[in-house]
């Protein structure tokens, strides 16, 4: 079986679209990591009662 070889240039590309894809996953993960960490907080400041909810209709 023959394997022929990619253009160094289409090469660059892929590594380009790599990296975009290995940046977006970096971000989305600092947005998830933050978002957790804001749960948390609102869930511990309800649970310590520092904040009220008031009734539900």
């Amino acid at each position: 079986m023959l394997i022929s070889e990619i253009p160094l240039a289409e090469q660059g590309r892929i590594v380009d679209l790599a990296s975009s894809v290995d940046q977006r996953i970096e971000c989305g993960q600092q947005e998830l990591q933050r978002l957790q960490m804001l749960k948390q907080g609102l869930a511990d400041d309800l649970l310590s009662g520092k904040v009220r909810v008031g009734e539900v209709a």
